[in-house]
């Protein structure tokens, strides 16, 4: 299993690695959605070595039976009830050899389950990010317990139905004795598919995933209540230092609306005032993409979400974005700069002193349709494939593309 985060770290490696480049020229940006695509591949092809044939100890790293540490405790346990005995026939072991390898077979699966919480967290965050209300948001956690909740399957259906199946996988997974649940021997050599149907598999997930996601729906809920909860969570969370009185520095005041927004020049402004006010644009925006970038990775990664809390912190898109149609269509009037023909809010060229002349609007357009479908279909398709982990892995795949188009949109555009 270390290969598969092997292969996903170098993913997100290079992720991380695209977000601190710009792009100026058009090959740049071939160049690193080239390189993307093929760690994509690589990733799908280091999952096929790794996914192939392990069964559920081989990937968790454990095992139940002998020389574990539940083991020795059981054997020594058993040896001192024998001596015991001799004095006293009645006297029984207090822990077994059994007892030991059902609580081995239950670390076992509650390492399995460790390892597929973290995809379904990140699933629950892209669930979150779809949210478009505080009402919704709110029945989003009312609902918890019962969306989230595992599926709870019995014994029958984890009995293998080839004809070729050994008589170990035709044994159910777990019987019930006196009430309690005992899982069959050789459990670390059964499929990790098989063990995610296990009682205690379930159990583990609900204990990890639910109330974390809770957690973060609710902290998000209280985040977008308010402009001044927004604006607390800006200033105080993520890497990238912010405060708003930095952005008054530059400018900017909160109009009747609750938005920020940027001075404006009269219009008898000289050229260096017009200039400072491009340049201090500039400057807040950087800082805010900026800040936008450090808190996602506190929202679970998800874009939106960190969206939604500038937008309820009075931030406009403008600052933020460099999409032209959530530009101000005539930004650089509004500065009392004027300008000559049609620019369409898509930006343009200075054609002199004070003038903006007409200029196309540039636009990028990727199609991303290889990286998703490409040599990934039968991976997606088999039974490895449908492992919160490994559904999880389009998901990266596509935010690594998006992530490369946003940086050369920044310089193309910014």
């Amino acid at each position: 299993m270390w290969q598969v985060k092997k292969a996903k770290d170098a993913v997100q490696e290079e992720i991380e690695s695209g977000k601190k480049y710009r792009y100026p020229s058009i090959d740049a940006l071939y160049n690193s959605l080239d390189t993307t695509y093929r760690k994509a591949l690589a990733t799908k092809e280091a999952l096929d070595k790794v996914t192939g044939g392990k069964n559920l100890e081989d990937v968790t790293g454990r095992h139940a039976g002998a020389f574990t540490g539940n083991w020795a405790l059981a054997s020594f346990i058993t040896a001192m009830s024998g001596e015991a005995r001799s004095l006293n026939p009645e006297e029984v072991p207090t822990y077994t050899i059994f007892d030991a390898y059902q609580d081995d077979a239950r670390k076992m699966l509650y390492t399995l389950a460790e390892k597929d919480a973290q995809a379904l967290i990140n699933s629950a965050w892209a669930d979150i990010a779809k949210v478009k209300s505080a009402v919704e948001l709110q029945g989003f956690i009312k609902s918890l317990d019962e969306v989230y909740a595992q599926k709870r399957f019995t014994p029958e259906e984890t009995v293998s139905k080839e004809d070729n199946a050994t008589v170990n996988e035709k044994t159910p997974l777990w019987r019930l004795v006196n009430g309690e649940i005992k899982y069959k021997k050789d459990i670390g050599k059964i499929d990790p598919a098989i063990g995610r149907m296990a009682p205690d598999y379930a159990s583990a997930i609900d204990s990890l995933v639910i109330p974390q996601v809770r957690v973060a729906a609710q902290a998000y809920a209280q985040i977008t209540a308010n402009t001044t909860s927004a604006q607390n969570f800006l200033e105080n969370n993520g890497e990238a230092k912010f405060s708003f009185q930095d952005l008054e520095k530059l400018g900017f005041t909160k109009n009747k609306n609750g938005i920020w927004e940027q001075k404006k020049l009269t219009a008898k402004a000289t050229d260096e005032e017009r200039s400072d006010q491009v340049s201090n644009f500039r400057k807040a925006h950087a800082m805010i993409t900026s800040m936008t970038s450090s808190i996602r990775t506190l929202l679970g990664g998800q874009e939106q979400l960190a969206i939604n809390v500038l937008k309820a912190a009075g931030i406009p898109e403008a600052l933020y974005t460099n999409e032209p149609d959530y530009k101000d269509e005539e930004p650089f009037n509004a500065n009392g700069i004027s300008f000559t023909g049609d620019d369409g809010g898509a930006g343009g060229n200075y054609s002199g002193t004070g003038k903006l002349s007409s200029a196309a609007p540039k636009q990028v357009i990727v199609n991303i349709g290889n990286l998703l479908e490409v040599k990934t279909i039968d991976l997606l398709k088999s039974p490895e494939g449908q492992t919160a982990e490994i559904q999880n892995l389009k998901e990266q795949l596509a935010q690594a593309l998006i992530d490369t188009v946003h940086d050369f949109d920044a310089s193309w555009n910014g």
